[in-house]
Parts: C-alpha cells; sequence; structure tokens
C-alpha cells in the first residue's frame, strides 16, 4: 500500500509540474518565439564583430552552422568593417562596387570564372570576407531582412494584443501579399540562372525554355531587403495571430488544473 501511495504522489508531482510547464509556455510563448528569432539574428551579426576583433574559433563555428541554414554567398550577403555594405555582382546594376573588382586580390577567387555560375556561387558561399572588404554577415541580405521581420512582427504583437483585437491573417491574403513578392524576385532569379548554360555544356530543351522565359539577372541588396522583411511581416502575423487564437482558451483551463491540484 505504502509503496503504490508513493507512486501515486510521484505521478501527481509530475502531473503537476508539466502542467506547470504547459501553463508558463501558454502564457509566454511569444516571449520564447521573440527570444529565438533575435538571437537567431543577432548571432549572425556578431560573427563578423568576432572576426574583426580576433575571436576567429567562434566566428568560425557560427560560419559553420549558418552555413546549413542559408547559402551564406558574399554578392547576396551583407559586410561589416569593410569599404562598402555589400558587394553585389555587375549584373545586379547597382550604385555599388561590384565584387568582380576585388577578386583579383582575393586568393580563393581570383581564378574564379563567373561564366561557371555554378562554382562561382559556390566559391561565394565559402568567402567570409577579409580586412579590405569586411566579413559577412552569414545570413544573406534576404534570410536577414526575414528573420528580422519576424522578429518585428512578433514585437508589435506583444505590444498591440492586450489593447487591441488581432484577427488571424487569411492565408490566400499572406500569400498574395506575403509570398508573391519573394517567391517572384528569388524564382525568376533562380531559372534564370537555371537557364544559362554552364561553359562547355550544351543546353537541354528544357533549359532553352528557362532562358527564353527568365532572363539572366541578379536581385539587388534593397529589393532582397524589402521582400525578405515584407515576406517576414507577414509570416509573424499569419503564426502569432493563429498561435494566439489557439492559445487564450488554454490558460482558463491550466489554471482550473493548478487550482485542483493545490487543493488536493
Amino acid at each position: 500500500m505504502k509503496s503504490s501511495s508513493k507512486s501515486s504522489g510521484r505521478s501527481r508531482e509530475m502531473a503537476i509540474r508539466l502542467n506547470k510547464g504547459a501553463y508558463w509556455f501558454n502564457r509566454h510563448w511569444l516571449a520564447v518565439f521573440n527570444s529565438f528569432f533575435g538571437l537567431y539574428a543577432g548571432l549572425a551579426v556578431l560573427t563578423p564583430v568576432l572576426m574583426k576583433v580576433g575571436l576567429t574559433g567562434p566566428a568560425s563555428a557560427l560560419y559553420y552552422v549558418y552555413s546549413f541554414f542559408c547559402h551564406g554567398m558574399a554578392t547576396r550577403s551583407f559586410f561589416l568593417f569593410g569599404e562598402q555594405i555589400a558587394y553585389p555582382t555587375t549584373l545586379a546594376g547597382t550604385t555599388l562596387r561590384p565584387i568582380e573588382s576585388y577578386t583579383a586580390t582575393i586568393p580563393s577567387l581570383a581564378n574564379q570564372n563567373p561564366a561557371n555560375w555554378f562554382q562561382y556561387q559556390n566559391a561565394m558561399s565559402d568567402f567570409i570576407g577579409n580586412e579590405l572588404l569586411g566579413y559577412k554577415i552569414p545570413l544573406c541580405e534576404r534570410d536577414l531582412a526575414m528573420y528580422t521581420g519576424v522578429l518585428i512582427a512578433g514585437l508589435l504583437f506583444a505590444l498591440l494584443r492586450r489593447r487591441v483585437t488581432i484577427r488571424p491573417l487569411p492565408i490566400i491574403v499572406f500569400v498574395v501579399v506575403g509570398v508573391f513578392p519573394i517567391a517572384w524576385d528569388g524564382f525568376s532569379q533562380m531559372f534564370g540562372y537555371l537557364g544559362t548554360p554552364l561553359p562547355g555544356v550544351e543546353p537541354g530543351s528544357l533549359q532553352t525554355s528557362l532562358a527564353a522565359t527568365f532572363p539572366l539577372r541578379e536581385s539587388t541588396p534593397l529589393l532582397r531587403v524589402l521582400t525578405g522583411g515584407w515576406f517576414g511581416l507577414f509570416f509573424g502575423w499569419l503564426i502569432f495571430s493563429n498561435i494566439d487564437q489557439d492559445m487564450r482558451p488554454l490558460e482558463g483551463r491550466f489554471e482550473e488544473k493548478l487550482a485542483k491540484a493545490s487543493r488536493l
């Protein structure tokens, strides 16, 4: 009997702890999400700072981890502590000095042929910067803007949700307004490259069709930031409004369970 009573008591204590944990998350889920997105974007910005101050070990570890989640191409990423904030290719057509004017002085890029865009882009992903150009943020411009946009949406949601009713964003609005601009910019660029034959390779019929439909283009840093940030804001509105709608009714239930457990 004593053993059974002890087992029952432990089970009850475990259930109470689980309910307390679930209740805590129910009340603080938005802070958890905001902390995650803030940390994810913040560590990316911190990485070139670590390189600049000589902490290359932690910086290299962060570059390695982020490489699993973003291509981090030097031509599509922001740089800190260099001559410019970004170094797009000549094809992007910006007023910034293009990366091609620097590659002759960079051993890992000097012998790369831009016409072989596949190898060239891989080399750009591996290049993290130097004292002249500065050091790149391991998240590309679009991804950095996207995660920052989600964070801004989360902070705005935290500020407003107790004051006004924020209705869940309809999925069709999210797709048309939030997804379409970033999809158009990203896929039109990607298909333009896929339609461009590599040196010494005869284009197939599919590649020829892509080339005819999608001319070769390179998005600008500004356009990447605008489409990424816009997507992030609407994605944040979509997920936070729906999570909040599901979480609110659960708060009272957890309180009732915990009150009942305390009486027992």
